[in-house]
């Protein structure tokens, strides 16, 4: 088991704060004559076999999903490039992450005067002799003070929609060349949450290169995060939040169309 636990480290680890995004692959070779073959080339038969040996049962029960690319490039830097560009197209500008965000921050653009003088009161209120030299406020608390509609919708919107990419991994920033200064930020409490999904550059056994995107479908995800509008004006910080909980899965589905789209040809690995 052990020697099984090894090969599949060598078909698919990696090592690295970049490894998820195609860095740091490697192959291990052992020293001596092992049970499994190609250990420097992605072989997915030999892997399924060590799979098996770990897991004996429920063998279409992983807590993983791994998806093979049937196209190859002369150079590993070459087949990372090509997943890389495709990676970012898909994120970009993903709908309907992209219009809801800046559907909301050009509601708030115009109204950001009366929003702050609002959020200062509440400040106060709650807080004597508050410093309101920066203002960090939850926007729902002050939506009724407002009275915008446009405001209240694109707010219910983005919670009834979610923000999807954040699926992917968090923080992201949203920024928008017609609104100058004011972006907005998708995070968790602590700020980070890391990708569920992982791209390995492997060698083929011809001895040119591909790329497998794995699935984590078991990750650790927070029950809870937060969409913060932030706005800087010379020392003076505004922090709108919109709290969401909604981190939907049926991004990772739509990333393997997408590159079905873009002529990719992509399969998931069975294990029967």
């Amino acid at each position: 088991k052990v020697e099984a636990l090894l090969f599949i480290f060598s078909q698919l680890g990696f090592l690295g704060s970049r490894g998820r995004r195609g860095w740091g692959n490697l192959y291990l070779k052992p020293k001596y004559s092992s049970d499994f073959r190609n250990w420097t080339a992605w072989d997915e038969e030999e892997l399924k076999k060590a799979i098996k040996i770990l897991i004996e049962d429920n063998i279409n029960e992983l807590p993983f999903e791994i998806y093979k690319v049937r196209r190859e490039y002369s150079d590993g830097l070459e087949a990372l490039e090509k997943l890389g560009r495709l990676y970012r197209e898909f994120r970009l500008r993903y709908q309907p992450d992209y219009e809801n965000v800046k559907g909301l921050l050009s509601a708030i653009k115009p109204k950001l005067h009366d929003i702050k003088s609002k959020a200062e009161e509440l400040i106060k209120a709650r807080v004597k002799k508050a410093d309101i030299k920066n203002i960090d406020i939850n926007l729902e608390d002050i939506l009724e003070d407002i009275k915008d509609e446009d405001i209240k919708e694109k707010v219910e919107k983005i919670k009834r929609e979610s923000v999807r990419r954040a699926f992917l991994g968090m923080p992201i920033i949203f920024r928008f060349r017609s609104l100058n200064e004011l972006f907005a930020e998708v995070s968790t409490e602590n700020g980070r949450m890391a990708s569920p999904l992982i791209f390995r550059i492997v060698r083929l056994k011809s001895g040119n290169y591909s790329f497998i995107i794995i699935y984590l479908k078991n990750y650790i995800k927070p029950e809870k995060f937060t969409l913060t509008v932030q706005y800087k004006q010379n020392n003076n910080k505004t922090k709108l939040k919109v709290h969401l909980n909604s981190l939907r899965d049926e991004i990772v589905e739509e990333w393997i169309n997408f590159l079905r789209g873009k002529g990719i040809s992509i399969e998931r690995v069975r294990y029967e």
